[in-house]
């Protein structure tokens, strides 16, 4: 938890909350091929064919919307929890024995919502788990995280969602399948709510779960700001990001996993919005991408010589990590790090237009043996660091 989160939680406590930071088949779709495609637009792109949906902006309105056509087997899962077999038989047995008893259901349920409210302390701790019910403390994380281990451990399908608490500070909590109906269970402030009935949680906002919701033969599903691709498992060349799944939209690519190695050109459609904060998890999960290509009706994405940009923007939002020739839009100033930690590239080419380039523009790509800018640019002398050692600058 950061600091600002700790001093707001105190507040929040006083107030009765506390925060804290820290197979299903997919529908048919069509798929729309250019007759004449430009460089940018050649290939296959998604379309909707009408069976499709959009889901609403607000988190908690669309796991209300996806969780009841989630196959509720996918919560039995102990991933990503953090565990040991040992630990959680241990903190199995002593649910069952002293807390769960000869419950079943919904008051197995409120069995250990009580005893993790009356015994639990937050306080900054270790998180995990066996951390939590041995040191009885922990961030809302951690009481997540055991709610979900002693959920599980009766047989009751539980998961975690990561979110805010009153849309600033973030929040740790559950959703959970008990008798035939979604719970919404937030334990490090003592309330649970039946998921219909949405404005009584309205305080938190849902952003992630912390597993997949829906899996097809090519890709896997979970929430994350919108329905998103965290998985892809289809492996070959050419890779069209699909339009929608189980009746919605997806409109996040934000994978979790690597890209396929033989994935070498991605087709993005208009209906991804969101590839997650600064694309940190395609650029951490791109280990094969060589050409990226954006349908020109996307409203929030274009790509220009098969890089990706947000709309109207310069600086690129994703290099490809297997490009190799890297021909630049036109930037003004080119600041910091705008190319930044590329094994692969060998040719970098800065358009016309870029008036100055300052220190460190250009780092830690050691294979470039070649730099091309117009020849009016005010050049930094340390503009390029960590490069080929026989750089050639061309000045046009």
């Amino acid at each position: 938890m950061k600091s600002k989160y700790l001093i707001l939680s105190v507040l929040f406590i006083t107030l009765g909350f506390t925060a804290c930071q820290d197979n299903e088949d997919m529908p048919a779709e069509k798929i729309e091929k250019k007759e004449n495609p430009t460089s940018e637009e050649k290939g296959m792109f998604a379309t909707n064919d009408g069976s499709f949906k959009p889901l609403s902006e607000d988190g908690n309105t669309a796991l209300k919307t996806l969780l009841p056509k989630v196959d509720i087997n996918r919560l039995n899962t102990r991933e990503p929890l953090v565990i040991t077999e040992n630990q959680y038989k241990e903190i199995a047995d002593y649910t069952a024995k002293e807390i769960v008893k000869d419950a079943k259901g919904m008051e197995a349920f409120k069995r250990i919502f009580n005893w993790i409210t009356k015994n639990v302390k937050h306080t900054p701790s270790d998180n995990n788990p066996y951390a939590v019910f041995k040191n009885k403390k922990a961030i809302c994380y951690g009481f997540s995280n055991l709610t979900k281990t002693m959920m599980l451990s009766q047989g009751l399908p539980c998961m975690v969602v990561t979110g805010y608490l009153y849309g600033t500070l973030a929040h740790s909590w559950n959703y959970a399948f008990v008798d035939g109906k979604w719970i919404v269970i937030d334990t490090t402030n003592g309330g649970w709510f039946f998921m219909d009935e949405i404005q009584k949680y309205k305080h938190l906002h849902s952003h992630i779960t912390d597993i997949s919701l829906f899996e097809d033969e090519n890709f896997v599903y979970n929430y994350e700001d919108g329905l998103n691709i965290t998985k892809i498992k289809i492996n070959k060349e050419i890779l069209s990001i699909p339009y929608g799944t189980s009746g919605y939209i997806i409109n996040v690519f934000n994978p979790r996993s690597e890209i396929p190695k033989d994935v070498k050109q991605l087709y993005i459609s208009d209906n991804i919005t969101y590839t997650g904060e600064n694309s940190f998890g395609l650029s951490k999960m791109d280990k094969s991408l060589e050409e990226i290509y954006v349908k020109n009706t996307n409203k929030k994405f274009e790509s220009y010589k098969n890089v990706l940009y947000l709309k109207g923007k310069d600086i690129p939002e994703h290099i490809p990590a297997m490009m190799k020739k890297l021909e630049l839009k036109p930037i003004k100033t080119v600041g910091k790090n705008t190319v930044y930690n590329h094994s692969n590239l060998e040719e970098i080419i800065f358009s016309g237009g870029t008036l100055k380039i300052e220190a460190y523009a250009v780092e830690n790509c050691p294979k470039v043996s070649k730099i091309t800018i117009p020849k009016n640019t005010e050049l930094d002398d340390r503009a390029f660091v960590n490069v080929g050692k026989d750089l050639q600058i061309i000045k046009k």
